[in-house]
């Protein structure tokens, strides 16, 4: 089962998941909740999925084409160690925005309203694996 918390701001709106993202109702429910946020950024908290799968990694591919025609910002904040293997091993690190923070540092940036990114330390990439 898929849970997910919404935490929101002026400019930014961050869905916080747990559990397993994998194919089925879960997966859709995911894709309305963050398509119906109306702000210019979109955060997808990834830090507590236990699993995902072939469907799980293409809502995420949908969820930044989905941005990207809306004229707004998607990112992968603090993927699992699961979903980083994945990512890599289907080189989707390079069509994402994923970034790696600590808990603290990204709900700070949410409560202040940032929509900005840029006060995350690192961007993930092959060679972090």
């Amino acid at each position: 089962m898929l849970r997910m918390e919404i935490e929101q701001s002026a400019n930014t709106a961050t869905l916080r998941c747990s559990g397993r993202m994998v194919q089925g109702d879960d997966l859709d429910r995911l894709s309305r909740t963050a398509k119906s946020q109306t702000t210019k950024h979109l955060i997808l908290d990834l830090a507590d999925v236990t699993s995902i799968d072939a469907g799980g990694l293409g809502e995420l591919v949908e969820l930044q084409r989905w941005a990207t025609d809306s004229a707004r910002r998607f990112t992968v904040l603090n993927p699992s160690a699961r979903v980083r293997e994945l990512v890599v091993a289907t080189n989707l690190q390079s069509v994402l925005d994923i970034r790696m923070t600590s808990r603290a540092s990204s709900k700070i940036a949410v409560r202040n309203g940032s929509s900005a990114m840029d006060t995350l330390p690192l961007e993930i990439c092959a060679a972090d694996m």
